[in-house]
């Protein structure tokens, strides 16, 4: 792949939302909160959350800087698969990051067979034991704006601000409820502020044995 050919189209919003959630998957594994990152990287905060939440493009030049920061040298199927989503990764990877290397693998493939496919990353216990911390979740997005359907159902919700919620949903005619397994409240989202809800039918663990 010619990267500063590709480099030269606009990208969307959609791809830039993926190359963000690509950037988080990133981080996260890596071990790094926000700020963290930012003086590691010595990169504004504001950046790299409007990078994270694909508010605008990670550019080619951050995304260098951030491989050669998490790798230690540049590696261009790192550095394709963070900017296009490339599978190719590079073969000196240590042995120890072989099952992020399969789920990154399971995730690619996930979004690339499924039309209005999404793939978000658990970042808490609040749904435990069904979904864990460092998990990976997929579902097809719902394709209207009716979301009685949904009612009762574990999905990912997506609001217009960026943020991403997981959880029961409870469906009233304004309002999107939120509950964990328990029939606890865990978030209350217009559906003026829905930006999609998805479904959950795909769990990758961290664990591949356990990915169902």
């Amino acid at each position: 792949m010619n990267l500063k050919v590709v480099e030269n189209f606009v990208a969307s919003e959609h791809s830039a939302r993926q190359r963000g959630e690509r950037l988080k998957i990133c981080r996260i594994r890596h071990g790094y909160c926000m700020r963290e990152f930012s003086q590691k990287l010595g990169i504004p905060e504001s950046t790299l959350y409007a990078w994270e939440k694909g508010r605008s493009p990670l550019s080619l030049k951050g995304a260098k800087k951030i491989i050669l920061f998490l790798e230690g040298a540049l590696s261009s199927g790192r550095l394709e698969w963070l900017m296009y989503g490339e599978s190719a990764l590079h073969p000196t990877i240590p042995p120890e990051t072989s099952d992020d290397i399969l789920a990154i693998k399971d995730v690619n493939y996930f979004i690339q067979s499924r039309h209005h496919s999404v793939v978000k990353v658990v970042l808490n216990d609040l749904l435990s034991p069904c979904l864990l911390p460092g998990d990976y979740v997929g579902g097809i997005k719902n394709g209207s704006r009716n979301f009685d359907k949904l009612d009762g159902v574990l999905c990912i919700v997506q609001t217009t601000e960026g943020d991403t919620y997981f959880g029961v949903v409870g469906v009233t005619r304004l309002e999107l409820k939120l509950y964990s397994l328990h029939n606890e409240m865990l978030q209350t989202i217009s559906v003026d502020q829905v930006d999609y809800v998805a479904s959950i039918t795909w769990i990758r663990r961290k664990d591949a044995r356990l990915a169902s």
